[in-house]
């Protein structure tokens, strides 16, 4: 009879934080006055906005003529491609509440140049737990996980339960968690 060699291979844990980020939305109507131009960098009045296809009022988008990405108009107000004003005494203001939970694989931190576990960036004070929010060690700004995820500093991945609703609550905040 042959023999049959059994090895164990290493457990490998890793540490994954758990990071949610609450933020509430709320869309009540408005008339856009002008549109950003991104060839030129400069904003135009709604009508020269419209002319050059930058503002489209018929399918309620905007043109970026730049990387030519076209955007619903909340979507261009929101990243304020759009001088906007409100109508603060419409009735149909809406209040909606985004939830988005992330898996937090690694943390950079940017004065030693190095990525962190998460939990170590907890305890070095780089994501504070209660509030999710990071702090770039090279310049001491704090900004918000969603910032520090969109720029690169927390890697992360969008769990898929991540979910908009109507809903109320406490804000942001992160969780460590070990996983085997």
């Amino acid at each position: 009879m042959g023999h049959a060699k059994v090895s164990k291979s290493e457990e490998k844990v890793n540490s994954v934080g758990i990071i949610t980020i609450r933020t509430t939305r709320e869309t009540m109507p408005y008339t856009v006055q002008g549109a950003m131009d991104t060839n030129s960098g400069k904003m135009l009045d709604r009508q020269k906005a419209i002319s050059k296809g930058i503002l489209n009022t018929v399918d309620g988008t905007y043109l970026d003529l730049r990387s030519g990405t076209k955007m619903l108009m909340g979507d261009a107000v929101d990243k304020e491609l759009f001088e906007v004003e409100f109508d603060m005494n419409a009735e149909g203001t809406i209040h909606e509440e985004v939830l988005k939970t992330y898996s937090v694989h690694a943390v950079y931190d940017r004065k030693k140049r190095r990525n962190l576990k998460f939990h170590e960036a907890v305890a070095e004070g780089i994501i504070d737990q209660g509030t999710g929010d990071y702090v770039d060690t090279s310049s001491g700004e704090t900004m918000s996980a969603e910032t520090a995820i969109n720029k690169g500093y927390i890697k992360a991945t969008l769990n898929k339960d991540s979910k908009e609703k109507s809903t109320s609550g406490a804000g942001s905040g992160a969780t460590p968690k070990t996983s085997a």
